[in-house]
């Protein structure tokens, strides 16, 4: 009786065809990559600070509200969170900007706005901000919100039209 053991491939046999076309594909697309990388970056980009855009209605509607609380323990620092309308590569985040003491704290968020001579791609994207305030005193105390009501790709649509005041109840430390 013969016996036939399968055919063991030599080190330099070729990968059965699956495995060739999986490398083709991965150096086809690091080819193309490479081609079209060049292509976004723009020359003329051009980058403006502008005070973000809320759109209320629609982050209200996906669950993006400002996170701020009723009340606040005073000489205790109380972070506060909430969203801007961004794209992956036309509108990123910049900082968030706190003013005023007292009873009354503005927080302002600033995005970039890139404009571009290619134009750019859209896919919305909600840029965090987070802004850390403190009331001093005990009693109603507010933070107001500035926003821009508009915002697209231009930076002349970010007015800084909007504002939303928020009521907090300071308490005293040490209180609760």
């Amino acid at each position: 009786m013969t016996r036939v053991s399968p055919a063991v491939p030599s080190d330099g046999a070729r990968p059965p065809r699956p495995r060739r076309a999986i490398g083709h594909l991965a150096r086809l697309a690091v080819l193309i990559g490479a081609i079209a990388f060049p292509a976004c970056i723009d020359e003329g980009a051009v980058e403006h600070r502008v005070v973000g855009n809320i759109p209320f209605g629609v982050f209200a509607e996906l669950g993006f509200l400002p996170q701020i609380p009723d009340t606040v323990t005073a000489t205790v620092p109380v972070q506060i969170t909430f969203w801007t309308a961004g794209s992956a590569s036309c509108i990123l985040f910049d900082d968030t900007e706190v003013v005023g003491s007292g009873r009354s704290v503005g927080v302002i968020p600033y995005d970039i706005v890139v404009t571009r001579p290619n134009g750019c791609f859209t896919i919305l994207d909600f840029l965090e901000h987070k802004a850390t305030v403190v009331f001093e005193e005990p009693g109603t105390a507010e933070i107001v919100l500035v926003y821009s009501t508009q915002g697209s790709y231009w930076p002349e649509e970010y007015t800084a039209d909007g504002r939303k005041v928020y009521t907090v109840e300071v308490v005293p430390a040490g209180s609760g």
